[in-house]
């Protein structure tokens, strides 16, 4: 636990996008900062030798494609001739042959969305040339109907109630009916572009953008640092009592799988915890709550000023990061209290400490002073920590490679 002056949160999206905000802007957690649309579109997996009833390894034999090869919807990419006749498969969608898998016996397809700002305008009039007066009978969808690939939105029903259509038309995307032309007997369908929003997370303001993938958001506050978490990101007001808990955040010291049932029916945002039983977890887990358990599983003290600093932070903001990996690459689950002014004062400055992760396992030693932000030798940014170990070496280490032991 500690409390920093100055922190730097990068949020980056993995596509480029539109950038929301500007640099000195104040933002809260659940402002977006990022939007962008895929332009890549769905993976299609198609189970060829299963399909065409060959061995794995022999699909390449009936595949009239390669790796890296543009197809069309309801192309044919593998053929088989049988005695019970020809079997084909065809594309589902207007994509590229990502990869051929001779092992597990498939092949892969990307969706290519070409255009996708471009609606794709079905013409009837060339399907029913003597029944223009009267297109409506056949249009079988209406504006604002999704439709998919290869799906009939127009035809000529040979039987009522019976869905087999002649003259058919169908749709060659997958998107959304924005307008039916019934005087001219056109079908405007917009394509499904997935569109991605990325929050700001925090509270705080934009230090600097990264132009078409994020910002940085820079804040004071405390770190307090977890053993477990469940869920993945969660922020609102710490409260002390039930009935303001909707959509907000309570500490509870050790509660029982009773109290977590409680708890979860008031529809919090997120629940912090000394420590915990298993099946509090269970329900936690279950009922998709994020939380973070500070000391870990049974009935464990909580350390005095984890308990004073959340006694004192009720009625602010809070946010928990409770992400947790315990393998390689040590990640802790975070509770964060966002303060311009520091409001507690953290009495330890030397902790023992021994070293959990790295070419320095297992040695142990004092921390120096508090936390700071910093890079790796890899380059990486986070959290760093100066130590001295029993041996008098003075090392720099990430954070998450120490637990402190006194």
């Amino acid at each position: 636990m500690y409390y920093n002056s100055r922190i730097i949160a990068t949020r980056i999206s993995s596509f480029p996008g539109e950038i929301l905000v500007r640099k000195g802007e104040s933002v809260s957690p659940d402002i977006t900062i990022l939007r962008t649309n895929y332009r890549q579109g769905r993976l299609c997996i198609m189970r060829v030798a299963q399909h065409l009833d060959v061995l794995p390894e022999n699909i390449g034999k009936y595949l009239s494609k390669k790796e890296g090869d543009r197809i069309k919807w309801s192309e044919t990419i593998a053929s088989r001739i049988s005695l019970g006749g020809i079997k084909q498969i065809e594309s589902p969608v207007d994509g590229v042959i990502e990869k051929i898998d001779s092992e597990l016996g498939v092949i892969i397809i990307r969706e290519i969305l070409e255009r996708p700002d471009v609606p794709v305008v079905l013409d009837l009039k060339d399907k029913f040339k003597n029944s223009t007066k009267n297109l409506k009978k056949y249009i079988l969808k209406k504006e604002g109907e999704r439709v998919e690939y290869g799906q009939t939105v127009a035809g000529s029903q040979l039987m009522p109630k019976v869905p087999i259509y002649t003259k058919k038309v169908v749709s060659p995307c997958a998107g959304k009916i924005t307008k039916i032309d019934y005087d001219n007997g056109k079908i405007c369908i917009q394509k499904d572009v997935p569109t991605t929003e990325m929050k700001a997370h925090y509270w705080g303001k934009i230090n600097k953008i990264i132009p078409q993938y994020g910002a940085e958001i820079e804040f004071g506050g405390y770190i307090l640092e977890g053993a477990f978490g469940t869920g993945d990101i969660a922020w609102g007001i710490l409260v002390n009592n039930n009935a303001d808990l909707k959509a907000n955040i309570i500490f509870s010291e050790c509660p029982s799988s009773e109290d977590i049932s409680k708890i979860i029916e008031y529809q919090p945002a997120g629940i912090i915890a000394g420590s915990i039983d298993y099946k509090g977890i269970e329900l936690l887990e279950k009922h998709h709550i994020t939380s973070i358990i500070i000391e870990g599983f049974g009935r464990l003290q909580v350390d005095e000023d984890y308990k004073n600093l959340l006694a004192q932070s009720v009625g602010r903001n809070i946010i928990l990061k409770a992400s947790t990996q315990v393998r390689a690459g040590v990640i802790r689950p975070e509770i964060i209290i966002p303060s311009d002014k520091a409001y507690y004062t953290y009495k330890r400055v030397k902790e023992k400490f021994k070293v959990i992760w790295g070419q320095h396992y297992g040695k142990r030693g004092v921390i120096k002073g508090l936390p700071h932000s910093g890079e790796t030798s890899s380059g990486i940014k986070t959290w760093l920590s100066d130590v001295v170990s029993d041996q008098g070496e003075e090392i720099t280490l990430p954070f998450n490679n120490l637990r402190v032991i006194e």
